[in-house]
Formats: structure tokens, C-alpha cells, sequence
């Protein structure tokens, strides 16, 4: 579906002032907008991505302040469940307190290891709270991973899933239109370091517009993430392989539906009335009419 730029703005200022649980916001959002609550969670999800973008956790004073604040309360309360309150009062996601947590911990009890190390480690002991041998903290971290569901080491599993599922998805529909591609996977064989999803061996055209190459995207398309796409993604495959199109799944804002853009073309669904084109023909064509098709 396509969103309003008014309606986007209006559900990102109650994201920006919202204080509480993201399933909660997403449920009252939904309601409100009456919008899917996957293409909520997903505008939720990127806009909390720019909020830690500028958020101040990344520097070292915030840092031990917040592991300062982890020792009192874990001294002063139920020792369980410190860490999700922590994130809740410094409003942060649930894994990256784990993580910061996980990292000043072990920065204190071993100054031995190398930093090298201790990331690697930090990563092993998120993935797996068994090997966090103090008790409460493995818990701890373990709930903040279970509860997360926009930073956390299950989150990355869930959306590469989610993006994998419409990526078959996408697949599916190309083969019931009979056309032949290459994957992404196909490409890489070749050498290309960035390749679409789906690359047609023979193109067809969506309103007058010719698509060579599809990119399927699992969340939903606003400004700033179509921009950094386009800089990061779409120009190269624009440049290496003709003009595409890009579907946003789970909506867009209107405003990103750019008529005058002539690198591809966005939707969010695969197009109902494709033209075909049928090389063959093409092929028994005088070569002045090729040019002119």
C-alpha cells in the first residue's frame, strides 16, 4: 500500500514521543492507522535504526554510566530482570543494554584479553548465555535477547527469514510468468559484488518503462531509507545492468514514487499488466524496426 507523506509524519511523531514496549506501539498504531501491523513494526524498526544513529550510547562516558547504574540497581533490587528495566528507564533496546553491559563486564573483571577477543566473545556470549559463567548476568542477557525484537541476535534471524521468505516469494511469481533469470546467487558466481535479486534474461515493460533487473525489499519504503538504497544499491545495479524496479513489500510513503526518476521504477506488489517481450519475434524484425522498439 502506498502512505501519505502526511500520515508517515503523523505516526513517526507518535514513535518519537512514544515511552514504553514496541509491541504495544505497534498494536496501537495499527489500530489507529489501520495499517498492517508488519508494515508498522517495520516503520518502527527504521526509524528506532536513525534514533541509534545519533543516540549518545556510543561513547565511553554514557558507558559507565549506564554499568554504574547496571551495579546499583542489581545491589538495591530483585537481581533478576535489572537489565530490561535499565533499558526501559535509559529508553534503549533490550540487546544493545545487553551488549554494552556484557562489554563493560568483562572489560573489568579481564584487562588481558585484546580487544579482538573481547568483541569476539561479546558476540559468542550474546549468541549463547550459557558460557556467561555469573548467573544473573547470563539471565539477564538472555531475557534482553528474547525480549528484543528490533535489535537482538533473534531479530537479525527473524528478518533475514522474512527477507529470504519474499525473495522465494518473488521467485515464485517470475517462473508462474514464465520468465527466465538469474539469481542473486547466479550473479556472485560472475563476480558482481552487488547484484539485485532478480536479473531477467529477457526484460519486460511496466507502463512504459523497461525492467531488467527486480530488487525485492521485506520492509516498508520512506524517504531516507529509499535514499540510502539508491546510493548503496540501486545506481550500481542501475549502471551495470539497465533501468529496474524495486517493490517495498510492506508499503511506501507516496513520496517515493518519483515519476520523473528514470534508473527504476518503485512498486509495492508485483505488477498486474506486464508487457512481455518475445526475443524471437524480435529477432525476425528488420534491424531499423529493432532500433525503433
Amino acid at each position: 500500500m502506498i502512505v501519505s507523506t502526511n500520515t508517515y509524519n503523523q505516526i513517526i511523531t507518535k514513535i518519537q514521543n512514544y515511552k514504553g514496549h514496541c509491541r504495544e506501539l505497534e498494536n496501537m498504531l495499527s489500530d489507529e492507522f489501520g495499517l498492517p501491523k508488519d508494515t508498522i513494526l517495520s516503520i518502527i524498526l527504521n526509524e528506532n535504526k536513525r534514533k541509534m544513529k545519533k543516540s549518545q550510547h556510543k561513547t565511553s562516558n554514557f558507558t559507565s554510566k549506564l554499568y554504574e547504574r547496571y551495579l546499583s540497581m542489581k545491589d538495591s533490587t530483585d537481581a533478576s530482570g535489572v537489565m530490561l528495566k535499565l533499558a526501559d528507564e535509559f529508553d534503549l533496546p533490550y540487546a544493545l543494554v545487553a551488549k554494552l553491559i556484557l562489554e563493560k563486564y568483562y572489560e573489568s573483571v579481564d584487562s588481558t584479553d585484546s580487544s579482538s577477543s573481547k568483541v569476539a566473545n561479546i558476540k559468542q556470549y550474546l549468541k549463547d548465555t550459557t558460557l556467561i559463567e555469573e548467573q544473573d548476568l547470563a539471565y539477564d542477557v538472555f531475557m534482553c535477547q528474547l525480549y528484543d525484537y528490533q535489535y537482538g541476535s533473534i531479530n537479525d534471524v527473524i528478518r533475514q527469514s522474512f527477507g529470504q521468505e519474499y525473495e522465494h516469494y518473488l521467485q515464485k511469481i517470475v517462473r508462474e510468468k514464465n520468465l527466465t533469470f538469474q539469481s542473486e546467487n547466479d550473479l556472485r558466481i560472475y563476480g558482481y559484488d552487488k547484484t539485485p535479486d532478480i536479473k531477467l534474461d529477457v526484460p519486460f515493460a511496466v507502463d512504459g518503462f523497461v525492467v531488467n533487473w527486480i530488487e525485492s525489499k521485506a520492509l516498508f519504503g520512506d524517504p531516507e531509507e529509499h535514499q540510502n538504497y539508491t546510493k548503496d544499491q540501486y545506481s550500481s545495479y542501475w549502471n551495470r545492468f539497465g533501468t529496474g524496479m524495486v517493490i517495498y513489500w510492506l508499503g511506501m510513503v507516496d513520496s517515493i514514487d518519483d515519476r520523473s526518476e528514470k534508473r527504476f521504477i518503485v512498486r509495492y506488489d508485483f505488477p498486474q499488466d506486464i508487457m512481455l517481450t518475445d526475443p524471437l519475434k524480435i529477432a525476425k524484425l528488420p534491424q531499423q524496426l529493432v532500433e525503433n522498439t
